[in-house]
């Protein structure tokens, strides 16, 4: 499997609170087919599946469990990007997992094979920084109370010059779901510089540019 990187402009410092990235590209994951529909499964039984990675029904009607969001996420993060992060490390909840990632590890060598092993950085971004928008791999963390939630970017797509889907990889979830209940795959619709309220930010992965 192979990715797509795209070239930006700017060192890994912070002008005016903003990433500068000249010395950077863009990492983006290459998408994968976005399925219509999952089913949530009985407490532990994947219903979906992302660069490898199984996305595990917690308890029905959000009673809890282990496969919260962040699981998924911390999960990801040590399987896909070869980031040492697992729950129970500090990094707050989901709402602000994001943030805390790219402040805790803020380089890694990824283990996914399409990855190559190349290091890789990552810069967090918020809606008063539109540095960079979210894209495939990235992580967007949003605010709704009172933990928040956090998701994976599955696939992107491009609607016009200001607007665009993003498709998410998601575990549990902000939506309560019974046994055998249809578990859609979410998907947000953005207006550049417009995000909606509930997004808090999200982390992008770059690497060096080759010389």
């Amino acid at each position: 499997m192979t990715f797509i990187v795209f070239l930006l402009l700017a060192v890994h410092s912070f002008a005016n609170g903003c990433p500068d990235l000249s010395q950077y590209e863009k990492l983006i994951l290459e998408p994968q087919q976005i399925p219509k529909n999952n089913t949530w499964k009985k407490y532990g039984q994947s219903f979906d599946e992302f660069y490898g990675v199984q996305a595990f029904s917690n308890h029905e009607d959000g009673k809890g469990g282990t496969y919260q969001c962040t699981e998924l996420v911390h999960r990801f993060m040590r399987e896909v990007y070869g980031v040492p992060t697992r729950i129970g490390m500090g990094l707050g909840h989901a709402k602000d997992l994001a943030k805390n990632l790219s402040v805790k590890f803020p380089t890694a060598s990824p283990k996914h094979p399409s990855l190559l092993n190349k290091k890789i950085s990552f810069f967090y971004f918020d809606k008063n920084c539109l540095g960079a928008e979210p894209d495939v791999g990235s992580l967007v963390s949003f605010k709704s109370p009172p933990y928040g939630h956090i998701a994976i970017v599955r696939n992107k797509t491009i609607i016009d010059d200001n607007t665009f889907d993003l498709y998410l990889f998601e575990q549990h979830g902000e939506l309560n779901f019974k046994l055998n209940q249809i578990k859609p795959v979410r998907k947000l619709r953005i207006h550049k510089g417009k995000y909606p309220q509930n997004i808090k930010g999200w982390l992008v992965p770059y690497r060096l540019k080759a010389e």
